[in-house]
């Protein structure tokens, strides 16, 4: 689990401890389910304003 948490491809972690990937599913679904809103979250885009409520917009130039 520390592995996949830290990013480590599925498929590598499979290898590394003899096993495969439908194994680690089969056995680890429960825990990995625990973590997927999480992990999740990390890939959203933030769609909230700025925090800084002073932010002003710079003069645009005069174009020719």
């Amino acid at each position: 689990m520390r592995q996949l948490l830290g990013n480590v491809p599925i498929r590598i972690v499979a290898t590394l401890h003899d096993t495969s990937v439908k194994m680690i599913e089969r056995t680890y679904s429960k825990h990995i389910a625990e973590h997927t809103d999480a992990i999740a979250r990390r890939t959203l885009l933030d769609i909230a304003p700025p925090a800084i409520a002073n932010i002003v917009a710079l003069p645009q130039g005069r174009r020719s």
